[in-house]
Order: structure tokens, then sequence, then C-alpha cells
């Protein structure tokens, strides 16, 4: 195997480990017939994904599927924030975020 198909196995593994809980197995990943486009998740999202996971990891999960941006309080889970956009979910985390240090000072 060369080492261009080795690098682009493991990054489209790391891809499928990013879109959350619900993704499916590295082997089944764009090989399930009739699998949506909206599942996909492309480079963009999945870097803004690696991005807002390592800023709020400790205080939030945070997923995407198809279009949406969802982040839960591990503290507590029914808060649930959503967005159409990484930009917008990151917006809303820091929100959210500001908020419950106010309501602990």
């Amino acid at each position: 195997m060369s080492t261009s198909a080795a690098r682009y196995r493991g990054l489209k593994r790391y891809i499928d480990y990013l879109r959350g809980p619900d993704r499916l197995s590295p082997a089944d990943a764009g090989q399930r017939p009739g699998r949506a486009a909206a599942d996909q998740v492309t480079g963009e999202e999945a870097t803004d994904l690696l991005h807002l996971r390592g800023l709020w990891q400790q205080a939030y999960a945070i997923t995407v599927t198809g279009s949406t941006w969802t982040a839960r309080r591990h503290d507590d889970p029914a808060r649930v924030l959503t967005a159409d956009t990484a930009a917008g979910l990151r917006w809303q985390i820091r929100t959210d975020y500001g908020e419950w240090l106010r309501a602990r000072a």
C-alpha cells in the first residue's frame, strides 16, 4: 500500500471519529449504499469540529450531524445548544459558558 493511500485511510477514520457517537464504523464509511450526502463531514467541518472540541471538550459534548451543530453540557445534559454553523455554535457556547460562570460567582 502506498503512503498516500495509508494517509487517506487514516484521515477518513479520523473524520469518522469526529462525527460523534452515531458515526459509522470506518469500514462502512462511504461504502454503505444509499448513504445520504448530509451525513458526510467535509474537511472544513472536521477542522471546525476539532477546534471546538479542543476548546470546549471539558464542558461540552460537541457533534455535527448533517448541517446541525450540537453541544450538550456535561453538567446538564438537558441543556442543548444547536446551530447551523460552527461559528454560530461557538458563539452560543461562549454565551452559555459566560452565563454559567456568572451564576457561579
